[in-house]
């Protein structure tokens, strides 16, 4: 799907999502950067249940996508 559809006209962006509260924090810093903010009203949106996780997925070569600047650290294990 990326090699297909990631063109410079719109450009596929890749969070990486090891540490969730990091990949959240990168996901806003990189949108609120590009896109000009103007308050809007918006609807209450429910969401389905979570899918359970697919084991035949491959993650994809990260050197074939746009990676986000991480402005904010995945957390250390301790």
């Amino acid at each position: 799907m990326f090699a297909r559809t990631d063109t410079p006209a719109s450009p596929w962006n890749v969070v990486p999502s090891d540490d969730k509260k990091a990949a959240h924090l990168n996901a806003i810093a990189f949108l609120l950067g590009r896109v000009p903010y103007e308050d809007l009203p918006r609807e209450h949106v429910e969401l389905p249940a979570r899918q359970p996780d697919d084991p035949a997925y491959v993650r994809p070569d990260p050197a074939t996508q746009h990676i986000i600047p991480q402005v904010f650290a995945p957390k250390v294990k301790e």
